[in-house]
């Protein structure tokens, strides 16, 4: 189906897609994938300009290059014609000296951030913010799994 076939919703799935083969790591691509993607390249200078971008600030990531590559990927960013790109750029100078942490150091906040999630999801239940899908999702999670196929064979459970 093309994108005409399928409307608005045929046109984000084109764009998802393009974007899964941007983002997609070169070595994990399939070469079919490649051929699609140099094409696409091939079609628009911006794309082209937003995927090396792009790919360059991946390695960056990656690698855990420090400040240096990041300084001179910044004024790339910051000169092309994506805004996305741009405020991206903007927005990891304004907020240097945590993007070098982040770069460098070994230590990571994501236990803590687990907990802050798991604090703010108790609280939601207690002042009774949480919608009720949610809820059930959490209150079903902590059931045994036997006692789950149980509730769904129709079996009542206190």
């Amino acid at each position: 189906m093309s994108a005409a076939e399928g409307g608005v919703s045929g046109l984000r799935q084109l764009v998802r897609e393009a974007t899964g083969l941007i983002l997609a790591h070169p070595h994990h691509r399939p070469a079919a994938d490649h051929v699609v993607l140099k094409e696409l390249r091939y079609r628009g200078a911006d794309l082209d300009a937003a995927c090396d971008l792009v790919a360059w600030f991946a390695s960056i990531l990656v690698n855990r290059r420090c400040q240096a590559e990041l300084e001179r990927w910044a004024p790339n960013a910051e000169a092309g014609v994506l805004p996305e790109l741009r405020a991206l750029a903007t927005g990891l100078r304004t907020d240097r000296d945590a993007v070098i942490a982040g770069l460098t150091l070994r230590w990571t906040s994501g236990p803590v951030e687990g907990h802050v999630h798991r604090i703010k999801m108790i609280k939601r239940h207690i002042f009774a913010r949480a919608k009720p899908d949610l809820l059930r999702k959490r209150r079903t999670s902590h059931v045994p799994k036997i006692t789950q196929h149980m509730v769904r064979a129709g079996w009542k459970v206190l």
